[in-house]
Order: C-alpha cells, then structure tokens, then sequence
C-alpha cells in the first residue's frame, strides 16, 4: 500500500474490531482491520460512508506494516485501542451525535491520513474543517491541531505535524446536519458516556458468571443492529475476503438475512434482551416478507431485496419465532407463510448454504415443525390441513433423504440434498456433478434439534458417523466441521476451498446436549477461535486461525449463547424449535 495508490478493493473481512454507540442519537457504526480503521457506516450498518482511514507514518510507511498490539479493554463496550511501536490509536463513536474519535499518539512528528472513500463527489476546505460530500453521505473533517489537506479522485489526505492529535469526522444527510453534529465535550468526556452506555446495557442482561465470550458475543450482535428500525440486524459488518472484492462488489454481509436475524434474536431473548428479539420478529413481518407469506432471501434495512431465491428455512424461521415469543396475535399474518410452506414445501430453491435445489433434510425438519406449531395456533379445518401436511413432510424425509446405500462408511445415513431419490439422482453444484449419496452435511442435526428424531436414533447415530469420518478436524484449537465434503466457498488461498465452520462446532455440542453428552469441548473450542476482541468469524482453518472470511458473524455468535444457554440449562429439548 503507498499513499497516492487509487482505492480499488474493499477491506479484509476479517475485523479486529466493531462497534457503535449504544443510543439512536448516534449512527456512525466502524470497524478494525488488521490494526487500521476500515469500512464505516452512516447512516445504517448496511450503508458504508467511508472504505478506510490509514495513518501514513513520516508520510509514507503505513500503519498496516507496524507490528501492532489490540486490545478491548472492556468486556462489556468495544473500546478499542490499538498500539504498535509507532502508533497508538482509541476508537470511539460519540453517544450524541453522529460522529466518530480516533485519538492518535504517535513516535513521529510527520503524520498523513489516508482518509479513502469508495466515491467522492465533490469537496471543499472551509476553515479548519473539510467537506467531503461522498456518494450518500455528508461528511466533516475536523482536527484539533493545524493540518494540511489535498484531495484526490476517492481519497483524502490529512497531514499533520504533531505526535498527538485528535480525528473528529462528523455524518450527515446533508451539509448542515455533518456540521451541526459536532458538540464541543472532549475524547475522554465522550469516551465515559460511550463505555457507560454499553456497560448499563450489558449489566441489565442475564451476564452474571457469564464468561468473555458470551458478552462479547452480545456486543457483536448488537452492534449490528439499526438504529430506527430495531431488531434489523445485519450478519455482519463486513464484505467476505474483502480485500480480494473490487468497489463495484456492493452485496457484502452488511445485509439481512431472516436465518441470521432469527438466532440472533432467539439468542438475545436467552440473554435477557426479549425487546430486541420481539423487534427483530416485527421487522422480519414488517420488511422481509413477500406478499405471498416467503421471505427475502436477504435485504437491506430498509427492505430493498438484493438476492431472490427462496430458502423454505426462512419461510419457517418467522413462524417459529412467534411461537417462541408468544406472540399469538401475530397468528393471522402468518397464515400466509403456512400457507405457502403447505403449497409450496417440502421442496426449497435453497438449502441453508445457499446452493441448491431440492429436499434437504435440514429445510424439511424446520417446515415440519413450523407446520405443527402452526396448527396448535388455529382451529377447525385449518388445523386438520396444517397437521396432515406435517406428517406428509415426515414421512417424506427418510424416503427423499437417506441412503441405505451410501458411499462413505457406515454406508447408510442423510444426505445433503436430494431431488426425491438419494441413491440416483444426479445433482449440479459449481460444475461438479454427483449423485446425493456422495455428498454428505451435518444438517440432518436439525431433525433432532426441532424433535422430529430422538438424538439415539440409529439413522441419526449412523449419520453422525459419516460426517466424524469425512468432515470433521481435531484443530490445535478444538474440534470443527466442513459444510459439506467438496465445499469450495473460500478465497484464502490460490485454489478455492472451504474451511470450517465455529457455527457446525455449535451445533455439534447442542446435539451433545441433547443426547446427554458433554458439550464442554465444543464450548472450548469456540472460544479459542474467538479473536483478541472476542470476535467468532465466518470460517477457520485446520490450524484454529481464523480465515480472511468475516468476522465476527453474528450467526457465530447467536450459536455461542444458544450452546451456553443449553449448556447451563441442562436442556433436553431445544426451546425455540
């Protein structure tokens, strides 16, 4: 990286570091990447304002070459400092207004700023600030030391001749709102209110003997949450291997989707926080449902659907969710959505990876049990269609999903996906083509989690089996799986290839739950992939490390506090499904 280069790359997906202020007078959202400051958001976490801040020591060595040191000093708020021999920076959003900190202390005297945007449309230098009006957003560089500026075609440069100084850049909708956003407090004073707020909000939640991770992991989903319309929380905040995706690539994770959202808000209700998982419910209704009872395969926070594909999990997840919440006076609108799973199920155009067609046994178990519950809701006929469709689906599940005839040892157990017939169909994926029995998931977990299928079932049992021979890995850190065997979605080296996911080591220890076992090394081991901020990415190598995927994803997280929840609980049966 050199000082003029042009911006032409998103960011590593990989954060050190996420946060925001805990108030809605406050809609600034920022994120770390490999010690520097990258993409941040304004005025929602869907929305990036600028691509990066980076600190050109002497004018021309980055800070992304310091060997540099992170650290979260409080578990409750994501304060963040980051220090290096050179450098050391505090990150802070301002709880009253719409504004972001950055407290520098460096070695050297000659300082630049990289401040990189993804569009400049047009800028201006008026005094002791600049103005940089950005492709959808108004934004006011201040400093509080003299400093020299010059713009180029999407990036501004800052420079300053002092060892300590103070970056203020205030957001706006328009010019006036960026100006009128910026109070006279200084860092420190800001800094109290920004670490008070999360800590009250931390401290009101069921945090007590709770460890590290699990407060961190309630950070990491809040602080994906928008700021007008509660409970819209993206998955996270970032773009997948970013810094191998070009500007034009604008469909990142900072988007919703309705799997995502309904963990995160059954795990913030376990938490403590039942008004976050009651407003992530309302707006799934609100702006991720179709017109025809399916949801958006994903969307902005506004609703603007990005991808259209229909995954029958997502279909369900809603219906499951008011049923764990209680939310009976939901019953009518949602009769829609049985409806459209009785019409349309047990068929999906997308399994939870997003993939394929056909008959997942995951999709399956999630339509049936949103059947069943559905029923308990309504009276008369319509009960009677809800139930009898349910047991079409169960009985379905082993016919469309299990092979007697297997390839991999014990030979007999769920496939992925199928179209009906598991032993001779021929399935398509990224140029590859296989009959279902050669590709196997942990999927078929879900029919134990929604009760379908008891944990000592021998279909269950064999299953398991199968996926500990051909997709497990005993990592340095603890235990993990692959999605699937011959999984390619991963850009971490030269030849794509999917790593493991802390979301199946999850999910294998609420399976361990259920079955009476311990799941103590599957909590262990997620806790180790956590990063120094408490952050749970994507995806991790067969060494533990994290990939360059993204991190924190708050599914990750969701399924943290999901298995400590159980975990403590002793739970025999999963509450939400």
């Amino acid at each position: 990286m050199r000082l003029r280069d042009k911006i032409s790359h998103w960011t590593i997906g990989r954060k050190d570091g996420i946060g925001t202020a805990l108030s809605d007078r406050s809609h600034v959202y920022f994120t770390i990447g490999r010690g520097r400051l990258t993409e941040i958001y304004f005025p929602s976490p869907d929305n990036i304002v600028i691509h990066s801040i980076t600190l050109f020591s002497e004018g021309k060595i980055p800070e992304t070459e310091f060997e540099y040191e992170a650290e979260a000093p409080y578990d409750f708020a994501p304060f963040y400092r980051v220090a290096s021999k050179q450098l050391q920076k505090e990150i802070i959003t301002n709880p009253e207004a719409d504004e972001l900190l950055v407290k520098y202390t460096s070695k050297t005297f000659k300082n630049t700023l990289k401040i990189a945007f993804p569009v400049i449309i047009s800028s201006e230098r008026n005094g002791e600030a600049v103005f940089v009006q950005a492709e959808n957003a108004r934004v006011v560089i201040r400093l509080n030391v003299p400093f020299r500026a010059e713009i180029r075609e999407n990036y501004a440069l800052i420079c300053v001749s002092s060892r300590n100084f103070l970056l203020r850049i205030a957001f706006g909708d328009n010019k006036y709102g960026a100006e009128n956003s910026l109070p006279g407090d200084d860092f420190e004073d800001i800094k109290k209110k920004f670490v008070k707020g999360w800590a009250n909000y931390v401290g009101s939640l069921h945090v007590e003997g709770k460890d590290w991770l699990y407060k961190r992991s309630i950070i990491a989903i809040k602080s994906a949450e928008d700021k007008v319309r509660k409970g819209a929380a993206v998955a996270s905040l970032a773009i997948p291997w970013g810094s191998k995706m070009p500007l034009t690539e604008r469909n990142g994770y900072h988007l919703v989707w309705v799997r995502d959202l309904f963990f995160s808000a059954i795990a913030m209700y376990l938490a403590g926080d039942e008004k976050f998982a009651n407003a992530s419910l309302e707006y799934m209704l609100a702006f991720l449902r179709r017109a025809d009872g399916s949801f958006k395969q994903n969307a902005t926070i506004n609703g603007e659907e990005r991808w259209s594909a229909t995954q029958m999990d997502q279909v369900a997840f809603p219906i499951l969710l008011a049923n764990f919440l209680k939310r009976s006076n939901l019953t009518g609108i949602l009769g829609k959505s049985a409806d459209y799973i009785v019409k349309n199920g047990p068929w999906t155009e997308q399994e939870r990876w997003e993939e394929m067609a056909g008959y997942s046994p995951y999709a399956m178990s999630l339509q049936w049990r949103a059947l069943k519950l559905y029923g308990k809701m309504v009276k008369g006929e319509k009960r009677k269609i809800y139930e009898a469709k349910a047991e079409e689906f169960e009985r379905k599940i082993p016919v469309f999903c299990f092979t007697e005839n297997g390839k991999y040892p014990p030979y007999e157990y769920f496939v992925r996906i199928s179209k009906g017939n598991p032993d001779k169909d021929t399935m398509y994926l990224k140029g590859a083509h296989f009959t279902p029995k050669e590709m196997i998931s942990a999927d078929f977990l879900y029919l134990t989690f929604t009760g379908l299928y008891d944990p000592e079932n021998c279909k269950i049992k064999n299953s398991v089996k199968a996926v500990d021979n051909l997709l497990r890995v005993e990592t340095p850190l603890g235990p993990s799986f692959y999605r699937y065997n011959g999984d390619i979605y991963g850009f971490d080296g030269k030849t794509p290839k999917g790593r493991l996911w802390p979301i199946l080591t999850a999910e294998r220890g609420m399976y361990e739950i259920l079955r009476n076992g311990n799941p103590v090394k599957y909590i262990t081991a997620l806790r180790n992939f956590a990063s120094f901020g408490g952050f749970l990415p994507e995806q991790v190598f067969e060494d533990g490390s994290p990939t360059e995927s993204v991190a924190p994803l708050t599914w990750s997280h969701a399924s943290y506090i999901i298995l400590s929840e159980l975990a403590q609980r002793k739970s025999k049966r999963i509450p939400f499904l």
